[in-house]
């Protein structure tokens, strides 16, 4: 804790006690993390720098792991995460709390001198939590993807934001490609099938066709019509159902007929009974007029 340095991956400066540093600074107020960008004294470039507070068992700090990046190996790191890393067209920037350049895949130059040129679109959308946008950079249209920095245990971070910026048209690029192809294979399979298709449709809905005709036969009182198929499927069943309905309706109208038949025929027998009686009464009548003239 006294910033002598014990152990050195590249050998360098060990037993002696290191320059207070921005990131020293936090731990020695008491912090278990700690991260800054700063100029190295030992190899004197841009690093970016974690401190982590190393504890014995019974959590009393004995030393600190004191982690350091070099700007320019940012890109070597993103590469092996990444192969478009290094494409020019997908724009990676970290920046500070000020805007200022902490990392940039395209402007190296800029590093810890420039400030974001789109710092204030940036700020207004995350000021509104959108994360994921599209606004103009460069004069064409670009996808933003902004992650703000979250902090680490007690640390809670600097404000710092990655900025991933790809243009429009490169993003969108392989959904464009993919519909073309699916145009082409939907024009294909469209001049095949097609055709296929209509003799599937003519062969489905003919038997639907002729149940058609043989139902406005039954409602112009035709009920000897009778569906025939060959086959043994659904459109079978759905035929001897309507055949058994067409025997059940003739049926019942063979019965009401030899019903109307018997009842004319009782109708009459019981019309001359009673032109009989008629008759008679009459000729009753007539002879007691006669009886009582005499």
């Amino acid at each position: 804790m006294y910033r002598i340095r014990l152990v050195d991956t590249y050998g360098l400066g060990i037993g002696k006690q290191e320059r207070l540093n921005p990131c020293w600074e936090e731990i020695l107020k008491d912090k278990d993390f700690a991260m800054d960008i700063y100029v190295s004294e030992t190899l004197q470039v841009p690093v970016i720098c974690f401190m982590q507070v190393v504890k014995n068992p019974e959590g009393k700090k004995t030393g600190v792991i004191n982690a350091k990046i070099p700007i320019n190996k940012l890109n070597d790191i993103l590469g092996e995460l990444n192969p478009d890393a290094h494409n020019q067209h997908i724009q990676f920037d970290l920046v500070n709390s000020a805007g200022l350049l902490v990392y940039s895949n395209y402007n190296r130059k800029g590093v810890l001198k420039d400030k974001l040129a789109d710092l204030e679109v940036v700020n207004n959308h995350l000021a509104g939590k959108e994360y994921c946008f599209v606004s103009r950079y460069a004069g064409e249209k670009s996808f933003y993807v902004v992650t703000p920095e979250r902090g680490f245990l007690d640390f809670k971070g600097k404000n710092w934001v990655l900025i991933v910026r790809i243009p429009l048209k490169i993003a969108l690029k392989p959904a464009v490609e993919l519909r073309n192809k699916m145009m082409v294979i939907s024009s294909t399979f469209g001049i095949f099938f097609i055709p296929i298709l209509m003799i599937f449709a003519r062969l489905m809905t003919k038997p639907i066709v002729r149940l058609r005709d043989a139902a406005l036969e039954i409602g112009k009182g035709n009920f000897g019509v009778k569906l025939e198929t060959t086959s043994k499927d659904e459109v079978a069943q759905l035929y001897a159902c309507f055949n058994t309905m067409t025997a059940g309706l003739k049926e019942s109208q063979d019965r009401l007929m030899n019903y109307s038949k018997e009842l004319e025929v009782r109708v009459s027998e019981r019309t001359e009974k009673i032109y009989l009686l008629q008759s008679l009464a009459m000729a009753i009548s007539v002879s007691r007029n006669l009886h009582d003239a005499l």
